[in-house]
């Protein structure tokens, strides 16, 4: 999809569909008074907020048909403006993107671009709302009429004469949509056209032509490392595990290291998933690999100058006369034995061995992001992911690239209070706690026995990674959950002091 800034004004520009917001208890807007005209809408829009029907709430939308160019006025409604930020800019902008579509529009005209102060980031935020808002997945779809239309163009229009900085924000915002919705991409696909080795295959073919090294180690090369909790994962599946290093930036610089847990398809071991449902999205589970790729990617694509080191243990969860057994002990890379009780708790064994050779790399900080735990959606559903560190410094900056990009957390605890659940008897810890409770926090305190000299945060991602339906700019299904969040991360870093 093409977005181009122009210059000029409204009532120049000959579109198929016109874009305009309307805050709440303001009145028209100078182009909506314009539009209301006899000569056009006859004062069909001063009618309605005489009469109530259009008020400028937060996200209402109202469809008006007119003859000639515009074809159609889009109204969003964008709520209070003491209350409107860039995270409501993006949704209205997916918003009024999909209503476009709906309208079978190819040409449409944006005019929230005039609403906030730095042009630049408006027309980001505008321009990510947007593509991500038409993302579809529709690689097997064969009925053309079960694929929605596409809206070939959207103009972000610009009175101000700053068209520079408006495209600036445009390039940027397309640099990292796009890096979003390849994420979803990956984490749509279907386990049997995504396994291991297809991963780490489609890993260089992203990352390769932006500079970016990807190195897959195999079988062979995993135990060589002494990835003894991978490789058992892995015992159950005929697909090779694969493990991908990811490198890009300044060789001389100290790495932040981002970790993804990469399991292409979860039946839970035979610890099995009960009932069968859970079990229909385990194609999901290695959304946290595919956020490290987007966002490596997103990087690589803004050329942020910093050191990154992708980490993505890939290998399905299966079952067959090999399958690692529950009561089975493994020992990770850092030489930690592992009591596994349940199968199904295998994306902390993977983790363990990955957040163990991140150690080896000396980095700045390790940021692992996982599908860890039904119990974190069980706290905070699809809405927000869980964030686990003792780094202060870490959280804050987390915190904030959070709020700046719309992928939401909310720290849980992580105190020594909940280590006791996971010691074992036979071993130095078991892969569950002793009880079912805090579960989400027994995964954290699980992963940090493997981080012990670098600040480190756990993002467990499983509640916002596939969703269950249709929001403002993400899709049902995949949402490429903190793709945003780690390139903001990247691009605001400093070295850390604590």
């Amino acid at each position: 999809m093409q977005i181009d800034v122009l210059e000029g004004i409204y009532t120049d520009i000959k579109t198929d569909s016109l874009v305009l917001g309307l805050f709440e208890d303001e009145g028209l807007s100078p182009a909506a008074k314009y539009l209301d005209e006899p000569s056009r809408l006859q004062g069909l829009l001063t009618r309605a907020v005489q009469k109530k029907q259009l008020t400028g709430e937060y996200k209402q939308l109202k469809v008006y048909a007119l003859a000639g160019k515009p074809e159609h006025v889009i109204l969003v409604g964008m709520g209070k403006r003491s209350q409107f930020t860039h995270e409501r800019l993006r949704r209205l902008a997916g918003i009024s993107a999909k209503a476009a579509r709906q309208l079978g529009t190819s040409y449409t005209t944006n005019l929230h671009t005039m609403i906030l102060t730095n042009p630049s980031e408006q027309a980001k935020s505008v321009t990510m709302g947007t593509v991500l808002g038409l993302y579809q997945f529709s690689k097997y779809k064969t009925n053309e009429k079960d694929k929605q239309k596409i809206v070939d163009c959207v103009v972000l229009l610009d009175t101000e004469k700053q068209k520079a900085e408006f495209a600036r924000g445009v390039n940027d915002g397309h640099a990292i949509a796009d890096s979003v919705n390849l994420s979803r991409d990956l984490v749509n696909t279907p386990a049997k056209d995504l396994t291991p080795k297809i991963f780490a295959q489609e890993a260089k073919k992203i990352l390769k032509p932006l500079g970016c090294s990807v190195d897959v180690w195999d079988r062979r090369d995993i135990e060589k490392k002494g990835m003894h909790a991978l490789l058992g994962v892995s015992l159950g599946s005929e697909e090779e595990p694969q493990f991908i290093v990811i490198e890009y930036g300044p060789k001389k610089q100290k790495p932040i290291i981002f970790v993804g847990k990469g399991v292409t398809f979860d039946t839970g071991g035979l610890s099995i998933k009960y009932p069968y449902t859970a079990m229909l999205d385990m194609k999901m589970d290695m959304a946290g690999g595919a956020a490290v790729i987007g966002a490596v990617r997103a990087i690589a694509s803004l050329k942020v100058q910093q050191r990154i080191i992708g980490l993505i243990p890939a290998t399905e969860n299966a079952i067959n006369g090999k399958a690692q057994k529950p009561g089975d002990i493994v020992k990770a890379m850092n030489g930690t034995t592992i009591e596994v009780l349940n199968t199904d708790a295998e994306g902390r064994l993977i983790l363990a061995d990955a957040l163990s050779y991140a150690e080896t790399l000396q980095p700045q900080a390790i940021i692992d992001i996982a599908t860890l735990t039904g119990a974190c959606m069980g706290a905070l559903g699809y809405a927000n992911s869980g964030l686990f560190t003792r780094s202060d410094v870490l959280r804050d900056r987390i915190q904030s690239a959070a709020k700046a990009t719309g992928d939401q957390v909310w720290q849980l605890p992580l105190t020594d209070d909940y280590t006791e659940t996971i010691k074992s008897d036979v071993a130095d810890i078991r892969n569950i706690g002793k009880d079912n409770f805090a579960g989400a926090t027994t995964g954290a305190v699980f992963l940090e026995k493997f981080v012990t000299k670098t600040p480190w945060a756990h993002l467990d991602i499983a509640g916002p990674a596939f969703l269950p339906d249709e929001r403002e700019y993400n899709p049902k299904g995949a949402s490429g959950a903190m793709v945003r969040l780690l390139t903001e991360l990247a691009q605001r870093w400093e070295p850390l002091d604590g």
